[in-house]
């Protein structure tokens, strides 16, 4: 008879990891799994997680963890200073470049443009064909 061993994952401040997202909070066409960075090492084996949203509001342990070969991520090397949940993670992460404005008089030169208000160029989705003064580059 053959025993299993665990693997424990031991992980340092500052190493990126993978966290598996929850079947509830996937959406169809969104990543499964959420980029997070290790900010600070908790008692009993516990992880604060930070993502591109802020600090996630729930510790981890290593073994709920995927381990990456990336050292450093764009999206990670700035973490906001506020708590999220992973759903307000996930829900933001699928958000981004999702904005369509759809302009029908303003040509988007005014601050009723969803694009300009979030400070964001126009995409190809937003009007084709029509002209635009947020175009983007």
């Amino acid at each position: 008879m053959e025993k299993k061993v665990k693997k424990k994952d031991i992980f340092k401040v500052g190493d990126i990891v993978n966290l598996k997202i929850p079947k509830a909070d996937k959406g169809k066409l969104g990543r499964s799994h959420l980029p997070c960075k290790f900010l600070k090492v908790k008692p009993k084996g516990f992880y604060n997680l930070g993502c591109f949203a802020g600090t996630l509001n729930v510790n981890y342990k290593g073994n709920c963890l995927e381990s990456t070969e990336l050292t450093s991520m764009a999206e990670l090397t700035n973490i906001p200073n506020k708590v999220v949940t992973v759903t307000e993670a996930v829900r933001l992460q699928s958000n981004v470049n999702s904005v369509k404005c759809k302009c029908p008089n303003t040509n988007c030169s005014t601050m009723k443009c969803a694009c300009k208000k979030l400070n964001l160029s126009c995409n190809i989705r937003c009007h084709p064909g029509k002209t635009c003064h947020n175009p983007s580059l």
